[in-house]
């Protein structure tokens, strides 16, 4: 049976959206837009030139007025003056394209919704789908249905791809059975925007919303279990030069960081692809498009192994045996990755601000690994305060970091919570620096100024850092 979509007029509601979006400059659009405002408006991160984010603008919509590919549109001259990376553009191109598609598709739906007035979720439903908007793949309601505020249109979350496809009556009823289509219970997404609850879904203003739109094709079977397809891959796609190893009884691990994803899914924010013990010795661990990747061994050093370790302290979680510090420490260090995946940081335009972000972002997940633990049903930990003064990985970074806040005469307690709301708030690595530089200002009553020149000097030897923070606080 073909479903008449009724999308298939000409795009003039889309093109509309995309010229009617205001600019402003990252400031504005960062520190102060939530919800609606963020997406009646159009900004860039670290440009600052009006007529400059005018320009790309201008850009985004001739090219969704004439068509043409990403290839195309990012060697436009405005677009190439930006000077930022190819992720960063197309990440630009494709939020903001798809954005103005569906607004004029939910156009579209409303104008045709005498003869089709029921709308169906469609998740794209492979390995990057977000457990939450799986769960709801295929609900049918009308489209004046109020569930469209919660599970649709409050949905702020990253690159969604899902859709509404237009139904009539009959097709509804049609696809309605065994807790299926109207019959079918919703799941909120735990990352959708706050700032929509109060937002009427069906106010004119409303209808200048633009919502993700899903313009891949199924890639996958929704039907296999991305966590066990992606076990039986031998490489690695996105990272071709690492070798999953076939570490036996990792599966104790991979299982239950699947159950984690359906549960906390907000902790996924690029969905959940699997978690795999690779042969590189060059990290601990690290994260690529919602796959985590363990190292087995790491270079220099001697006894910890990420991935056996990470394995051991979750088969020591079903006999409530205590667990050791590198077993504890593999546990902080999935944290880290974690964090890595809800903050999204992007910006890392110097070895500095590197430096400083991920010196912080060391600092923040040792105090609140413990959140993992206690999601995961893992040992308390109990080598937390060695975690905190003794760890691994950025040593110097989470040293000269409490440092300064030892010269500031700010204590870690009274800012760990702040911090954390800083670091998840999806700022770009810049801005989140600065936002703690102000923090810190605020608690010293130092200038924030002085207090992001001393964050720049995070990964210096610890007795040099001390000699410039004071000259710097004290000048």
């Amino acid at each position: 049976m073909t479903i008449n979509i009724n999308f298939n007029l000409p795009f003039n509601e889309a093109i509309q959206q995309m010229a009617s979006r205001g600019v402003v400059l990252p400031e504005v659009y960062y520190g102060q837009l939530q919800g609606i405002h963020r997406q009646l408006a159009f900004s860039i991160a670290n440009i600052t030139k009006v007529d400059q984010l005018q320009s790309v603008l201008d850009s985004l919509t001739t090219h969704l007025k004439d068509g043409g590919t990403f290839a195309q549109w990012q060697k436009a001259v405005d677009v190439k003056a930006l000077g930022l990376p190819k992720h960063r553009l197309d990440n630009i191109f494709r939020t903001n394209i798809q954005q103005a598609y569906n607004h004029g598709h939910w156009q579209q739906a409303l104008a045709n919704q005498a003869t089709h007035g029921y709308l169906m979720y469609d998740a794209i439903n492979d390995s990057r789908t977000r457990p939450s908007h799986r769960a709801n793949d295929g609900i049918i309601r009308k489209i004046d249905d109020p569930i469209w505020k919660r599970i649709w249109f409050s949905r702020s979350v990253y690159r969604c791809r899902c859709r509404l496809i237009s139904l009539t009556e009959k097709q509804a009823i049609a696809r309605s059975a065994n807790d299926q289509g109207l019959y079918k219970t919703a799941t909120e997404d735990p990352l959708r925007d706050k700032a929509w609850d109060d937002v009427d879904v069906f106010h004119e203003d409303f209808l200048q919303v633009g919502i993700d739109k899903a313009i891949a094709s199924r890639l996958a079977n929704p039907k296999v279990n991305p966590v066990l397809k992606s076990a039986f891959n031998n490489t690695i796609s996105d990272l071709p030069n690492m070798k999953i190893i076939a570490l036996e009884g990792f599966s104790t691990v991979q299982k239950a960081l699947s159950e984690l994803a359906v549960k906390k899914p907000e902790w996924f924010s690029s969905g959940f692809n699997g978690i795999h013990a690779v042969a590189n010795g060059e990290f601990f661990a690290a994260n690529h498009n919602g796959t985590i990747y363990f190292s087995d061994a790491v270079d220099g050093l001697t006894g910890f192994k990420p991935a056996t370790n990470l394995m051991s302290a979750f088969e020591k979680s079903a006999t409530n045996s205590v667990i050791s510090f590198n077993e504890e420490y593999a546990v902080e260090t999935l944290w880290h990755e974690l964090m890595h995946t809800r903050a999204l940081h992007d910006g890392f335009d110097n070895k500095n601000l590197a430096a400083a972000v991920e010196g912080i972002h060391q600092w923040l997940s040792r105090r609140t690994y413990q959140q993992l633990i206690a999601e995961s049903r893992l040992a308390a930990p109990i080598h937390q305060n060695s975690i905190i003064n003794g760890g691994f990985s950025y040593q110097a970074e989470v040293y000269n970091f409490s440092k300064l806040l030892t010269i500031l005469g700010v204590q870690s307690a009274d800012v760990v919570d702040e911090i954390e709301k800083i670091w998840l708030s999806g700022m770009t690595a810049r801005e989140a620096k600065m936002q703690v530089a102000g923090l810190l200002a605020a608690k010293s009553q130092i200038k924030d100024s002085r207090i992001n020149k001393a964050l720049s000097y995070l990964s210096v030897d610890s007795s040099d850092f001390s000699a410039k923070t004071k000259q710097i606080v004290s000048y």
